[in-house]
């Protein structure tokens, strides 16, 4: 109750003085900015501020919402009818502020490091009894974009595995802070390939993490789109060739598409690795 009073002398107090000042030194008029980003799950109208803004229309306007903010990685645009009603109706006067027509927010966000990954991978690795898989460093760990809320990853790792075909260790990792983002991969280049090691010991190691992971959709990014040119590294035991072809379906790490040949037209099959680049070995 009383924070409700509290609230409602601020917004008198808000329009008192923009009244007294519209009277005496012409209207005082705040520019809201026409881009920002927000870190909450709400979009409130002192998002839209520019920094100078008084600290009491600030006070006031943290409590104007303006609806909710966008999934991360995208952005959501205000028009400046939904705004203004918004400033109406919570007893602000129109001639508060100047609104642009358009105003596009963001959700803040922050692309995963590899020095993330690579703690959440330790962290799985020093959890298990025993490591089926050979030290690594920093260095060797590739990942591509991966946007997540501007806040605490809280990575963890739900899945491990090792690829034969490209020579890695492949994990899946999931922010225990976003659950709405997809799981992603990453993987790591090994000092040698753990061809003593049998692949039940990997699977089994790798099935403890399964289990205590969420049941969540798995889908790793499309490194490969249809139509679209990628390399080709093809390759024997004699020689090593780099082509540039055209993949005729699309492809996530790991998955094997069909790809057509430049001049002869020819297609064949070839994995899709990291980097969105594809291999094949004849």
């Amino acid at each position: 109750m009383r924070r409700t009073y509290i609230s409602l002398l601020l917004l008198l107090l808000l329009g008192g003085i923009f009244l007294v000042l519209g009277a005496h030194a012409g209207s005082l008029r705040i520019a809201l900015l026409d881009s920002a980003e927000v870190r909450g799950d709400a979009i409130v109208l002192a998002d839209l501020l520019p920094k100078d803004a008084p600290r009491f229309i600030r006070e006031v306007a943290e409590k104007i919402s303006l609806g909710t903010a966008p999934q991360n990685g995208t952005s959501r645009r205000l028009s400046r009818s939904a705004v203004l009603a918004a400033v109406m109706a919570n007893g602000l006067p129109e001639s508060a502020f100047e609104i642009p027509d358009i105003m596009t927010v963001q959700r803040a966000a922050h692309l995963v490091t590899r020095g993330e990954a690579f703690a959440a991978i330790q962290k799985a690795l020093a959890k298990s009894k025993g490591s089926a898989l050979p030290d690594f460093q920093l260095e060797d760990i590739s990942l591509n974009a991966v946007p997540l809320p501007d806040r605490a990853s809280q990575l963890e790792v739900t899945e491990i595995a090792f690829d034969e075909f490209i020579g890695r260790a492949r994990f899946r990792l999931w922010s225990k802070s976003a659950p709405g983002v997809h799981p992603f991969y990453i993987t790591a280049r090994l000092p040698f390939r753990p061809a003593a090691i049998p692949s039940s010991s990997i699977q089994a190691f790798s099935a403890g993490f399964i289990a205590s992971s969420p049941t969540l959709p798995v889908v790793s990014p499309v490194l490969v789109e249809a139509g679209r040119t990628a390399r080709l590294h093809l390759h024997s035991s004699n020689s090593n060739i780099l082509l540039e072809v055209k993949p005729l379906q699309r492809g996530r790490l790991g998955e094997i598409i069909r790809v057509r040949l430049p001049g002869s037209g020819k297609t064949l099959q070839a994995r899709v690795v990291e980097g969105g680049d594809l291999d094949a070995g004849f």
